[in-house]
């Protein structure tokens, strides 16, 4: 057993606990450990101790900001790039959070695949993570593909890294694996571009692809607000309300459109009125995807809940812990476009993601009341 490299990556008290465990328990934990390197677990580590800050001098507000167009849902082809790669657990729901069922109107997937059924001249690709990708194949084949031509959806997984504790060690899930989450969305069109999907696309008449998170269901995937105009990149923004657990739009000090996550929002900035939210929906150019599929996005980490495992005596114990995981974020790609746009949605027809149990029970109040009336 390398102890160097276990040493350093676990608690002591983790480490003694794989000590005293089972020989194949310990090969196991070193091939996982090995697998990831000691490199990432280092990258993790400055992050912990990092401290973010983000410049709040160039804030977007809403009069800067056009509505977007009404009919742009022209005949062009188009490519749409589904993120779908979080589970249900903050919904209450244990599976892929695209299989979360609205009441009356089916799951994430069979709305979204809806929308593309009848607009007729988009592709998808779904990006799913290693914990939820069978499911979600499964998902989509036992419904016959919600009416939509196989040929034209694909899947691709997103990459996962280990998860840290409060003190920044990795650590053993219930299962007795190191404890790992999927690392963010910020690898997505990077993973497309060197997948068999974009080659695919590129021989077909597409030359732009719509961006949207699975949970927002009254997203538009088939939008070509990018269509005919000279630009890498459109940017969907909304009305922000204070409080809302939502990142804002704005510009750095090179006046490159970019998001603050509202994990890094001050208090003072949150509850500043007349804001551009970021949707977390924009359109992209083929050829700006080619363009920065090789380069570097910086990482970030992010507080979740988990289940971390401790060593009592002669067995593993798991309980409910504070983690972070490490995530690239989408968004920072935009920064690198140098023609960009952005358009204002309407909530009511654009905007309604579904992120907690929260959000759930007020959507299904609403359905219901619309059923009274």
């Amino acid at each position: 057993m390398d102890h160097k490299l276990l040493q350093t990556i676990f608690s002591k008290s983790t480490y003694a606990g794989i000590c005293q465990s089972e020989i194949t328990l310990q090969k196991k934990i070193e091939e996982q450990a090995k697998q990831f390197g000691i490199e990432l677990f280092a990258e993790q580590k400055v992050l912990f101790a990092e401290k973010k800050e983000f410049s709040t001098s160039n804030l977007i507000r809403q009069k800067e900001v056009e509505p977007l167009p009404q009919n742009l849902n022209n005949s062009e082809t188009v490519g749409c790039l589904l993120l779908a790669g979080g589970d249900g657990s903050r919904l209450g729901f244990n599976g892929p959070k695209g299989c979360f069922e609205i009441e009356g109107k089916g799951s994430l997937f069979a709305i979204l695949s809806d929308k593309i059924r009848r607009d007729g001249n988009v592709y998808l690709a779904i990006m799913t993570s290693s914990k939820n990708h069978d499911a979600t194949v499964a998902h989509f084949k036992e419904n016959h593909y919600f009416g939509l031509e196989e040929k034209k959806v694909d899947f691709f997984m997103q990459k996962s890294s280990p998860l840290l504790d409060s003190n920044g060690y990795w650590f053993l899930d219930e299962n007795q694996n190191i404890s790992i989450a999927p690392n963010g969305n910020g690898e997505a069109l990077s993973l497309l571009y060197n997948s068999p999907i974009f080659t695919k696309w590129q021989k077909l008449p597409i030359k732009n692809i719509n961006v949207i998170p699975v949970d927002n269901y009254l997203a538009n995937p088939c939008i070509r607000a990018i269509c005919g105009k000279d630009i890498d990149l459109l940017v969907l923004g909304v009305e922000k309300n204070k409080g809302e657990s939502l990142g804002i739009l704005t510009r750095d000090d090179a006046q490159r459109v970019c998001v603050i996550e509202y994990l890094y929002l001050r208090k003072e900035i949150d509850h500043t009125e007349l804001l551009i939210g970021y949707s977390g929906m924009f359109s992209v150019s083929m050829a700006f995807i080619q363009k920065i599929s090789n380069d570097y996005l910086v990482s970030h980490l992010v507080e979740k809940k988990g289940k971390k495992a401790e060593y009592r005596d002669d067995y593993w114990e798991s309980s409910e812990s504070r983690t972070w995981k490490m995530e690239k974020f989408i968004f920072d790609i935009f920064k690198k476009a140098t023609r960009v746009k952005i358009f204002k949605i309407d909530r009511e027809f654009f905007f309604s993601p579904i992120k907690s149990k929260a959000c759930v029970d007020k959507l299904q109040a609403l359905l219901h009341k619309e059923k009274v009336y």
